[in-house]
């Protein structure tokens, strides 16, 4: 049975051109032994059709009117936002759990931290 290994990131890895394109040659590399699934904003989803069809790509709104605002002040805000951005992840994560995240740094970075709990 294959391992899963799931990507976080704040661009989806595609064949192009800076960091993204060393993601998915990383990843396509690994495809051969390991599930690929990559967890994208629905945003991000728009902007690339050329993820190889054996990829899962998991979507998550990346805005819905009744998030709350998140603020600097209110550390509590930001728990709300992100647990509400991870709860279709986290669904479908206790069905197949992964073997192993793989995050990059960025935008996303605590996103990813919270996920991976």
């Amino acid at each position: 049975m294959n391992r899963h290994l799931v990507y976080i990131g704040s661009t989806l890895p595609t064949p192009g051109f800076g960091s993204s394109v060393v993601i998915y040659r990383h990843l396509k590399r690994l495809s051969a032994e390991w599930k690929v699934s990559l967890l994208a904003f629905d945003s991000e989803r728009e902007k690339h059709n050329d993820i190889p069809d054996n990829w899962e790509i998991i979507t998550i709104p990346q805005k819905k009117w009744f998030y709350p605002p998140v603020k600097r002040r209110l550390p509590f805000s930001l728990d709300i936002r992100l647990h509400l951005l991870s709860s279709k992840y986290i669904k479908k994560a206790k069905k197949e759990k992964p073997d192993a995240i793989l995050a990059q740094l960025g935008k996303n970075s605590l996103f990813a931290k919270y996920v991976s709990q």
